[in-house]
């Protein structure tokens, strides 16, 4: 087959069928323009590119993605810069066929709730269940559009809540029984062995640089416009989770911003070729992983909220 040239629209329509519109979905004309920028096709002008038959090939993966992206995503977190690091990621490793896709989540163990309540229940709670089927899914359909993806699945042993008083009490009893839990059901939902599962602590950068305790001192590793949204966030949560004041919940939001931005870091550099799927309820602290660099963000997807709450 020959190279032929197409507008971005044109494109668009040439390789479908699809499951829905492509045109109603948030980004699509973007997602076009930064593959064009990642090196799919050769730009004639300003509105056509010529495509290969590889690069239509590519192109069409990627759009089923994409739609996969708005059938199970919340586009709100998805900003331009987002979609060009996620794009980015996409073209430079699985479709150019130099690496599989990671899809990587940090998930949180589960703690007990209430005023005054300290440690982890030991019990994997449901919203978690919920979000690690959901993870589990993602993984595998994204195998199923002909991306070579595999998962990772972090169970967080460290940065704990409330380490302090943790002391002399069953916490690691207790985050033994959930990872025990925790690692059972990827075993029963990830038939084809595509995931793997560990704890945070098992990452050498992560033991010796977070540790149980955290960052405690040092730059907060954030803009303070960042800082102040996602503590803004953190006071409800905290607040209704743990009964904390303000002090105590700022303080938390400096542990917690110094710690991702340091994973960040990391998987910036380890895992190129990943992206990652988010697990928590707070999704305003995925911008924490960016650290200082929010105009380059890696890049995140997030689940709708009304599908694992």
């Amino acid at each position: 087959m020959e190279d032929k040239t197409y507008t971005w629209r044109e494109v668009v329509k040439c390789l479908g069928p699809y499951t829905v519109d492509p045109f109603s979905i948030k980004d699509i004309s973007s997602v076009l323009t930064f593959s064009r920028m990642s090196g799919v096709g050769v730009p004639v002008s300003f509105q056509k590119t010529r495509y290969s038959p590889e690069d239509l090939e590519l192109l069409s993966k990627l759009i089923t993605w994409w739609i996969l992206l708005e059938d199970e995503c919340e586009e709100s977190f998805r900003d331009k810069r987002t979609v060009q690091a996620l794009i980015n990621t996409l073209v430079r490793f699985p479709l150019k066929g130099n690496k599989h896709l990671v899809i990587y989540s940090v998930f949180c163990p589960s703690y007990k709730k209430g005023m005054g309540e300290v440690g982890y229940t030991g019990i994997l709670g449901e919203r978690s269940k919920k979000v690690i089927q959901k993870f589990v899914d993602f993984v595998y359909k994204s195998n199923e559009i002909g991306l070579e993806t595999l998962g990772l699945a972090l169970f967080s042993d460290l940065l704990l809540e409330n380490f302090d008083m943790l002391q002399d009490t069953s916490y690691k009893i207790d985050l033994c029984a959930n990872y025990t839990q925790f690692s059972n059901l990827f075993s029963k939902l990830d038939t084809r062995n595509l995931i793997e599962v560990k704890e945070s602590s098992e990452i050498p950068e992560f033991r010796k640089g977070i540790g149980e305790r955290g960052i405690t001192s040092g730059e907060v590793g954030v803009s303070e416009e960042v800082f102040d949204l996602v503590n803004k966030r953190n006071r409800v949560f905290y607040a209704d989770t743990f009964g904390w004041n303000n002090t105590q919940i700022e303080e938390r939001t400096k542990l917690l911003a110094r710690c991702y931005a340091y994973m960040g870091g990391y998987f910036r550099k380890m895992l190129p070729n990943g992206v990652m799927y988010w697990s928590e309820s707070a999704y305003e602290r995925g911008m924490l992983y960016h650290g200082l660099k929010q105009d380059s963000p890696i890049p995140i997807v997030y689940p709708k909220k009304d599908e694992v709450q």
